[in-house]
């Protein structure tokens, strides 16, 4: 009815449809009928995935990666290449590792040789190392030379040193001597042995008990807190402090101040109180009375601001100033010479006797009040001088005329006033008549009379007396 098929699969097909079967292919072949082989080296297996004929078997030893390529990551150190069979040649080399695929050295060069070959180095004289980094140090030799690899001194020693390492030649040399011929005196007080360098003299020997350094000065050093000395004798004092601890050699204190003191002797530490207070906790109010300030010695209290006005002396008593002066030491000199006295306020200077006859006011100034007209001076005891004038009054001080100026008199002393006289008159009161023939004007000088016209046509010289012809 179908049509489906019944009959079995031919061999090396299979399923339903009778498909291509590749999982029955033998191992090393793929394929829809296993026709393909699988391409598989170094591998522990040529099996294949049926259809892709992707390797699937692990790699072989020495191996590794998807495509099992040689894996020189393991190979030993010293070897190198595909199968690590080769062998790295790294002469003169701290290590004789090299890259697993080229072979180039890695390690670095061994002391006494450089470059990238790790050649021997040639350091100047008196270097060594790899890079020639390193000093010889052969001081005791007449060459600074040394080996260039180890820095082994290779020169030979100096006079008075023997031995691989130059060490002082002691057999000729008694214990107390140095220099080339032992002529000279090891000088190591404080030491249990005057031996010393036999080339250069310093000492050797180790410090007697309780001196110590390269000196071998005394030991303080292990002195107990709050003592010092060569022996400890001394007793720090270090009053105010947190602790007794001072110098081991010069007792100088070491330790920090306590809370409310200060500086370098660790003093009552005063100087944040304030103004107006005192004492080692600022509790105590500075008594300063008549004085500019309230500020006091932080310590004694003592007042240190001026004295006010009329006031003198350290305590800023009332000023007992003798008559004539003021002031808060009596500098100031009263200024009352209007006055019968010159006494005056001690504070302010305010002038305080009774003012001198003629004299008035609060500031004594002059009494002209009562004068008469007509005189003036502090007893009205002057008369005025004021002719030509309208009035005889003056200043009641200084006697200047003070009325106007009669007619015909003006300015400040009201001299006659010529400058007003008609043309041809002159004179204080223009009572004269100007006299001048010959000229083209008869003007005249108002107070001289000189003619001041130019001379009439015909006419010549000073006075215009000439005739021209």
């Amino acid at each position: 009815m179908t049509g489906a098929c019944t009959g079995q699969c031919n061999p090396g097909y299979a399923g339903p449809d009778c498909q291509p079967d590749t999982t029955t292919c033998p191992v090393g072949t793929y394929g829809q009928t296993c026709q393909n082989t699988c391409n598989c080296p170094n591998r522990q297996s040529t099996a294949c995935d049926k259809m892709t004929g992707a390797c699937t078997g692990q790699c072989n030893p020495g191996y590794a990666g998807p495509d099992c390529q040689p894996d020189t990551t393991t190979c030993p150190v010293g070897t190198y290449g595909l199968t690590c069979l080769n062998t790295c040649n790294c002469l003169n080399r701290q290590s004789t590792a090299c890259d697993k695929m080229t072979g180039a050295c890695t390690g670095q060069c061994n002391p006494g040789y450089t470059g990238p070959d790790c050649q021997p180095a040639t350091c100047p004289v008196g270097k060594y190392g790899s890079i020639c980094q390193n000093t010889c140090s052969c001081a005791k030799r007449q060459s600074t030379a040394c080996d260039k690899a180890t820095g082994t001194c290779t020169g030979q020693c100096n006079p008075g040193y023997t031995g691989p390492d130059c060490q002082p030649d002691t057999t000729t040399c008694s214990v107390g001597t140095y220099g080339q011929t032992c002529q000279n005196t090891c000088n190591c007080p404080n030491r249990q042995s005057t031996a010393c360098d036999k080339m250069t003299g310093a000492c050797t020997g180790q410090c007697n008990p309780g001196y110590a350094g390269p000196d071998c000065q005394p030991d303080t050093t292990t002195c107990p807190v709050g003592t010092y000395g060569q022996t400890c004798q001394n007793t720090c004092n270090c009053p105010n402090r947190q602790s007794t601890a001072c110098d081991k050699m010069t007792g100088a204190c070491t330790g920090q101040c306590n809370p409310g003191y200060a500086g370098p002797d660790c003093q009552p530490d005063t100087t944040t109180c304030p103004v107006g207070t005192y004492g080692l906790t600022c509790l105590n109010t500075c008594n300063c009375l008549n004085r500019q300030s309230t500020a006091c010695d932080k310590m004694t209290g003592a007042c240190t601001g001026q004295c006010n006005p009329g006031y003198t002396g350290p305590d800023c008593q009332p000023a007992t100033c003798p008559v004539g002066k003021y002031g808060s030491i009596c500098q100031n000199t009263c200024s009352c010479a209007k006055r019968q006295s010159t006494a005056c306020d001690k504070a302010t200077g305010t002038c305080t006797g009774q003012c001198n006859p003629g004299y008035t006011g609060p500031d004594c100034q002059p009494d002209t009040t009562t004068c008469s007209v007509g005189t003036y001076g502090q007893t009205c005891q002057n008369t005025c001088n004021c002719p030509n004038r309208q009035s005889t009054t003056c200043d009641k001080m200084t006697g200047a005329c003070t009325g106007q100026c009669n007619p015909g008199y003006a300015g400040p002393d009201c001299q006659p006033d010529t400058v007003t006289c008609p043309v041809g008159r002159y004179g204080q009161t223009c009572q004269n008549t100007c006299n001048c023939p010959n000229r083209q004007s008869n003007a005249c000088d108002k107070t001289s009379g000189a003619c001041t016209g130019d001379c009439s046509p015909g006419y010549t010289g000073q006075g215009c007396q000439t005739k021209g012809k």
